[in-house]
């Protein structure tokens, strides 16, 4: 049997839910994820000792201004993070041989189970 403890443990970590996914095969070919109320567009373009650089745009809504990102991924690179003030959505850039994947998995918070 599970101790309480335990199983208020379980009950609080992130689980998703759902996921959007998109893998980007060429460089400079761009796609969007829409994620709640962020739009976030992602492209990436080859550097020259085989790494790719990662540029993403996301905005809350038709009419807010756009937020830049930019990161460097080589092979088998990834990187998760939430964007300021949405934690209820993980983005997450990943890298391999063939692509750059761009994926968006909302996250609920469980409640922790009552003791």
């Amino acid at each position: 049997m599970l101790r309480p403890a335990l199983v208020a443990a379980l009950a609080a970590i992130a689980l998703p839910l759902s996921a959007e996914e998109v893998r980007l095969v060429r460089p400079v070919e761009a796609a969007t994820l829409a994620a709640g109320s962020v739009v976030f567009n992602a492209y990436f373009i080859s550097l020259p000792d085989d790494a790719v650089e990662v540029t993403a745009f996301w905005r809350e809504g038709p009419h807010a201004e756009p937020t830049r990102l930019t990161i460097r991924l080589d092979e088998g690179d990834a990187v998760s993070f939430s964007l300021p003030g949405h934690p209820e959505t993980r983005f997450t850039l990943a890298r391999d041989l063939e692509a750059v994947t761009v994926r968006a998995t909302p996250v609920v918070r469980a409640r922790p189970a009552s003791l």
